[in-house]
This record gives structure tokens, C-alpha cells and sequence, in this order.
């Protein structure tokens, strides 16, 4: 053992002496106010101490093992810094800084464990010492430097933010910083601690017994930052509420406004944990609108009791979503309501809870059937519209003959009986020639000829003449403003036949039709037509109905629920009477009862002239 008493041994001890100082003042202070401050910096500056006494030690005794577990305790003094600095302004330890002094600690040991990362040094005056390499002396710097910047850092915040009373003691805090963060780093940047060894320890000793009195002598510095810390975290806390709150209203006015009905759903278990029901917990203005009830009788109400049967459809598409991880959708026809609607199914945060967004897409699939039924009617219309100029071009020639056939005919009896037979021809081939214009209601060649009619005269004479002989009774109920229409006289009056014929021929025994023509002002979705004025004509009968299976099969070309040797057409009256009031731009309505009756309802639209007096 080579004992050498050097000035770098002396410094050392001299700093060890004085730091330990430091650790009695920040111990009294913690045992007086019990403070984690003051824990904290007690145990920062005995690491820092016993640092400086392992080193001294070492350069005493010429010893690497302890040359290199001085090195421990700095890296202990650094994660105690971090505590201290952050109970100045801080409940919690902040992870960053841990997480970075833990790798800045990782490559210290790292290097320090390096060949040739301690070695021998020998002083001018031929005193022996051991020093460390390059790598081991930078990574020892920065960790330093890190260590120190931050105990500087809080003791610049601490003096912007004191008030006047407090300034003087933190202008001594920061001067202590001072001395611990800034002359021990320059010192090792500059190696100047081999000019004057042990020169950064007797900085920081001083450092810490300046911070620590400054603290001692007024314990209210230390709660400075924390309440600056407190207001700032109540005011970042006060702006996200004010954040939640204004999301929350943005979410709340587009729950409330959207046009689409919303109900949030929670599933309901039985004792085995199986899903068996749900329960409405909330729902917006337009499902209430939708559903015909109110939101105080929807909440709380059972899927089985709201929805009937459909519950079970909403239950499986809720498994599917959970099973799945994205929304379920699925169309459902609602009786009870008469709608069709687009169900879109979504998980929500909260367990156990589903959303269900209601879109009414009863028009739009009307007229998707609508537009099916015109095509179809139109493909069968272009066919009997070449037929029908086939049968007439036929049948003119025929007439033709038959009228040059009766003209060459002389007048004894046998040529009255045969002119009588000619005659009889002829007017088959005229009935041939109507049934012919009646196909070509269908073609382009029976686009209506329109002009501006009152439809009163016309409804009462179609009624006459599809009513007579027989035991029914018309009730007529016309508005006595009614606007006028455009359309085509012929063709209105053989629909209307159409259907007060269908009308009677479901009346075996006799009733009462009632007829009636109102204005109407259609603005809503509810109708497949352009908002705008209409005149609504009703035919409402009591007769034997149309089955729900039925209903929506009337129009179809050569549909019939007669039998064929008992039918007086060939299942082509609604078919056509469907197609003039399409080339009218208008629409037919349909709904029916078994044994209760048949309501027809056709809109038409109005002229741009209204109304007459």
C-alpha cells in the first residue's frame, strides 16, 4: 500500500466533511417538518458524500476495486436528485426522468467495466492516483450534466416564481445551485480537476450546504413550485372538463338533431350469464318520432316488449358484432308501425351496452319497387305496342273487304242474311280494333293527350258507366275548391272504370263505393312524388278485400285472383289503369282489409291554373 498524502485526498475529505454537513441539515429539517424534500435531499447528499469517501479512499490506497464502486453512489445521488427535484413541484415522480437516468446509469456501468477503463496516473511531483479513461470520464460528464441541469433548472423556476417575501431565499437556492450544477461540470469538461484535483467536490459540497440552508431557513420556498404545479394541473384539468363538456354538448345536439332514430341499448343476463333480453336506456327525438312513442314510455322498456319478435334478431347481430368487432346492419319491416327501416348495430364502450340507429327507408324501397314495376310494365308495353299496329294493320284490311263485300251484295234474301253475317264480322274486327288501342295504352303511341279538365264530370260519368245494373250504390264527395288537372280525358275516365269495376266485381252482394277528390300539398317522403299540389282522388269499397300476400302483385301484368274461364279481361285492367296514372306523373296508392274493403287512393298533379269558380 502507497500511502500519499496529495491535496487531491485532502479535497476530497475536506468536501466529504462538508457535504456530510448538508446531510445534518436536511435531516433536522426532515425530522422537524417531516417533509419528503427533506428526505430526499438527506439521502441525495449521503450518496453524493459517500461517493466523494470512496474516491478519496481510493486515490489513498491506490485501490481500482474502490475507485469503481465510487461510481455506484453517484449513480444513486442521481436518482435521489430526481425525487428531490420533483417534490418541489410534483405528487409523483416523473417516469422520463427516472427512464433516462436509468439508461444514462446503464452505459456508465457499461463503460466503467471497459479494459483499460481505470488506470494508473502519476503527478508531476511523482505522487500516484488513478484517473479514468476517455469514455468512462464522458459518460460521467453527461450524467453529471444531467444531474446538475435539472437541480439548476428548478432552482431558476423556484426564483422567477417566488414572490418578493421568498426572493431572497431562493436567489440563495439558486446561487447554491450554482455552485453544485455549474462549476462541477465545467471543471470535468475542462479537466481542470487535474490541475486542482477534488476542485468539482469542494463546488458541490458547497452547493448543497447553500441549497439546504436556504430551504432550512425558510421551509415555504419548497412549497413554491407545488402550488404553481397545483394551479396549473387545476387549470389543464379545468380546460379538458371544458373540453369533455363542449364534446359532450356537440355529441348531445347531434343525438338530439340527427334525423335517424338512436336508441342505446343494455344486454340483460339470466343466473346462467346467457344473454336473454335488453333494456332501452336512452333514445333521440326521431326515434320517438319514428316509433310513435315518447321517450319517459321507451326508457326501461324491454327489446321483447318494444320490438316483439324482432328482440331475437338484435340480440344475434349484437353476438355477431361483439364475435366480429365491427357494426352489424340488417333491414327489418315493421308492422306495427307500416315502415321498413335500416338498422345499423354498434358495440359501445361501456360492457354490455349497443347502440341501434333507425333509418326509414320505407319510401326509397317503394320506389324501388315502383321503378321495378315500371320497367316491367314498359317491357310488356313495348311488346303489345308492336302487336297492337301488327293487329290493327290486319284488321283495317279486313274491315276493308268486309265493307267492299257488303257493297257487291245484291239484295235478294239469301244476300240479306249474308250481309247480315258481314255486318256481325264487321263489328268484330271493330271490338278487334279497341281491344287493339287498348294494348296501345302501353306502347309510346298511347302517351296521354292532355288538356286542363275539372275531374268531377269525370268521375261521375266513369261511375255511371261502370256501375250501371248493378246493386251498388256511389257516395261522392268532391271539395268544392278543387284545382284542376292536366291529363288526358280518355285515358283518366278508362282508369277510373278500371278500378270502380275492380271495386264492384269485389262486391257480389251489393254495397256502397264512396268517391271522393281533395286537394293535397305533398311535401314529405311519405309519397314517391315532387313536392308540390295534387288532386287526391279516394274509390274506397267495402267489398272482400285483397290478401296481404296479394297486395302488392295488383299491377302485375296478368295478374289475377279470379279464375281464368270466370275472368271478363285478361288481368290487364289495373296493369294498364297503373300505367296512365304513371304517364300522368302521378301515383297510386293501395291498402286492404280481408272482409273489410279496398281504399285506392290517386294522386295526380294539379294544373299550373288550380282552380276555377
Amino acid at each position: 500500500m502507497n500511502l500519499n498524502w496529495t491535496l487531491e485526498v485532502t479535497i476530497l475529505l475536506i468536501s466529504f466533511l462538508l457535504i456530510i454537513i448538508a446531510v445534518i441539515i436536511a435531516y433536522i429539517q426532515y425530522l422537524k417538518t417531516k417533509h419528503r424534500t427533506f428526505l430526499y435531499l438527506t439521502l441525495t447528499w449521503i450518496s453524493i458524500s459517500l461517493f466523494a469517501l470512496f474516491e478519496a479512499l481510493s486515490y489513498l490506497f491506490l485501490s481500482t476495486i474502490l475507485f469503481r464502486y465510487h461510481f455506484y453512489f453517484i449513480i444513486f445521488s442521481g436518482f435521489f436528485l430526481i425525487m428531490s427535484v420533483d417534490s418541489f413541484s410534483r405528487y409523483f415522480i416523473d417516469p422520463i426522468k427516472i427512464t433516462i437516468c436509468g439508461i444514462l446509469s446503464t452505459l456508465c456501468i457499461v463503460v466503467l467495466y471497459l479494459p483499460d477503463s481505470i488506470v494508473p496516473y502519476t503527478f508531476s511531483n511523482g505522487d500516484k492516483s488513478l484517473s479514468s479513461n476517455g469514455p468512462l470520464v464522458m459518460m460521467t460528464t453527461i450524467f453529471f450534466a444531467y444531474m446538475e441541469i435539472l437541480w439548476v433548472y428548478q432552482a431558476l423556476r423556484l426564483f422567477i416564481t417566488s414572490s418578493s417575501e421568498l426572493k431572497k431565499y431562493s436567489s440563495l437556492n439558486l446561487i447554491g445551485a450554482f455552485f453544485f450544477g455549474i462549476i462541477p461540470v465545467l471543471a470535468m469538461a475542462t479537466r481542470f480537476t487535474l490541475v486542482i484535483p477534488g476542485c468539482g467536490f469542494i463546488a458541490i459540497s458547497l452547493g448543497a450546504i447553500i441549497s439546504t440552508t436556504a430551504f432550512a431557513l425558510q421551509p415555504k420556498l419548497r412549497d413554491v413550485l407545488l402550488e404553481i404545479s397545483r394551479d396549473i394541473r387545476i387549470q389543464m384539468r379545468k380546460q379538458l372538463e371544458d373540453q369533455i363538456s363542449e364534446k359532450e354538448e356537440q355529441y348531445q345536439f347531434l343525438y338530439t338533431s340527427m334525423s335517424e332514430g338512436v336508441s342505446v341499448n343494455k344486454v340483460l343476463y339470466n343466473d346462467e350469464g346467457e344473454i336473454v333480453d335488453f333494456i332501452i336506456e336512452g333514445v333521440n327525438p326521431a326515434y320517438e318520432k319514428l316509433f310513435k312513442t315518447v321517450k319517459i314510455d321507451a326508457i326501461g322498456l324491454k327489446g321483447s316488449d318494444a320490438y316483439k319478435e324482432y328482440y331475437q334478431i338484435f340480440l344475434k347481430r349484437y353476438n355477431q358484432a361483439k364475435t366480429e368487432g365491427k357494426p352489424q346492419v340488417l333491414e327489418v319491416t315493421f308492422q306495427k308501425i307500416k315502415k321498413i327501416l335500416f338498422i345499423s348495430l354498434f358495440i359501445m364502450p361501456k360492457e354490455g351496452q349497443f347502440a341501434n340507429i333507425f333509418m326509414d327507408v320505407t319510401a326509397e324501397r317503394k320506389r324501388g319497387k315502383e321503378r321495378i314495376k315500371s320497367d316491367k310494365i314498359k317491357l310488356i308495353g313495348d311488346l303489345a305496342g308492336e302487336l297492337a299496329h301488327g293487329f290493327n294493320n290486319l284488321l283495317t284490311s279486313i274491315i276493308g273487304n268486309i265493307e267492299l263485300a257488303k257493297l257487291s251484295n245484291t239484295s235478294n234474301s239469301q244476300n240479306n242474311e249474308l250481309s247480315d253475317f258481314l255486318s256481325d264480322a264487321r263489328n268484330a274486327a271493330f271490338q278487334g280494333k279497341d281491344l287493339a288501342n287498348y294494348f296501345l295504352t302501353f306502347a309510346e303511341g298511347g302517351a296521354p293527350i292532355k288538356k286542363t279538365i275539372h275531374i268531377e264530370k269525370l268521375l261521375r260519368d266513369g261511375a255511371k258507366i261502370s256501375l250501371i245494373k248493378a246493386n251498388i250504390k256511389s257516395d261522392f264527395n268532391i271539395s268544392k275548391d278543387l284545382w284542376l288537372v292536366d291529363c288526358d280525358e280518355g285515358q283518366i275516365q278508362q282508369a277510373m272504370i278500371n278500378l270502380l269495376i275492380n271495386a264492384k266485381e269485389s262486391m257480389l252482394e251489393g254495397g256502397k263505393i264512396e268517391i271522393s277528390a281533395v286537394n293535397e300539398i305533398i311535401n314529405e317522403k311519405s309519397v314517391p312524388l315532387s313536392s308540390g299540389k295534387y288532386v287526391k282522388i279516394t274509390i274506397k269499397d267495402n267489398g272482400v278485400g285483397i290478401p296481404p300476400e296479394n297486395i302488392e302483385r295488383i299491377f302485375d301484368p296478368f295478374f289475377s285472383t279470379k279464375q281464368r274461364e270466370d275472368q271478363k279481361g285478361m288481368g290487364l285492367g289495373l296493369t294498364i289503369t297503373h300505367s296512365i296514372i304513371k304517364r300522368h306523373n302521378g301515383h297510386l296508392i293501395v291498402t286492404s282489409k280481408v272482409d273489410v274493403g279496398t281504399t285506392i287512393e290517386i294522386y295526380l298533379p294539379a294544373s299550373e291554373s288550380y282552380s276555377i269558380n
